[in-house]
């Protein structure tokens, strides 16, 4: 895609890249987008999703550029992901339009790429030919960049794809350690907590044998009792993930997240689970020895 023309236009849309229609169409079917044909004075926003504000925009409104043309917006797509300039939104105009801002403007190039599915959908490992050729090709630009001061950059997927591994890698062990601190903690809290108040229970637990309370009606009345401290936490936890990482996650294009969400309740449940038999055990043992 060449010749894109930035404008700074109003508020609600800080940033935008002004594109003919001619040349978007060539790249609609990519960005899972229906081609374009704005008329005149008319153009279709595409919001990008560096854009936090883009809310305040809806068809009808109308843009005005630094150079002083007004456009009508007449179709607003979102797209949860650009395939390129995610920094900005996209702003198509018929190539009337486009001819007449573009004599004005100073034009930046941008060439986009299609590049295959890694592997059948398995992503390359450092010594893989992808990964050797893009460290090449990297390493030449670099030399033949520095003699002439030029500011091109070139990007290759598997060192972004490793960087962002290592980086998820590092930050998963950090929250394991975390989870494994807070699951230890929470237990112990349990535990001590029970533990303080196992004098008034065992008063109580014996009073009420006296008066016919069996050892199977206090193990019951004492495990659901126990079981509401450990578990209800897990319940409502889960819950309020599930409710407050969405929007969370969102921002960086994660929209799948019940499966991760339910895999850590369920380890958090399973470590609970051996807490509270131990806890219980202790607890009842010592409880038994109160009743008559």
């Amino acid at each position: 895609m060449e010749n894109l023309y930035r404008r700074t236009v109003h508020d609600a849309v800080p940033s935008v890249e002004i594109i003919a229609a001619s040349r978007f169409n060539r790249l609609a079917a990519a960005m899972n987008l229906p081609e374009a044909a704005p008329d005149n004075g008319e153009a279709i926003l595409i919001i990008g999703p560096a854009q936090p504000s883009h809310g305040h925009v809806v068809p009808g409104d109308k843009i005005t550029l630094d150079s002083g043309h007004t456009v009508s917006v007449t179709k607003i797509f979102e797209r949860e992901a650009l395939p390129f300039m995610s920094w900005a939104s996209i702003l198509v105009v018929n190539d009337s339009s486009y001819r007449t801002i573009q004599g004005e403007a100073k034009s930046s190039v941008l060439f986009v790429y299609h590049v295959p599915e890694w592997n059948n959908g398995a992503p390359p490992a450092t010594d893989s030919p992808e990964a050797v050729i893009g460290t090449k090709l990297k390493k030449r630009l670099q030399e033949n960049r520095e003699p002439h001061g030029s500011s091109n950059s070139f990007s290759i997927r598997i060192w972004s794809y490793l960087s962002l591994k290592q980086a998820a890698a590092l930050f998963s062990f950090i929250g394991i350690f975390i989870a494994f601190l807070f699951s230890v903690s929470s237990a112990s809290f349990l535990y001590f907590k029970l533990h303080t108040e196992l004098a008034g229970d065992s008063k109580m637990y014996h009073a009420l044998s006296k008066i016919g309370l069996s050892a199977s009606e206090m193990r019951t009345s004492a495990t659901l009792q126990i079981g509401l401290l450990f578990f209800i936490p897990i319940v409502i936890s889960t819950v309020q993930t599930l409710i407050v990482m969405r929007p969370v996650l969102g921002t960086m294009y994660v929209y799948s997240i019940y499966k991760p969400v339910l895999i850590v309740s369920a380890s958090f449940l399973g470590a609970q689970t051996v807490y509270f038999f131990l806890v219980r055990s202790r607890y009842l043992h010592r409880l038994k020895k109160m009743m008559v």
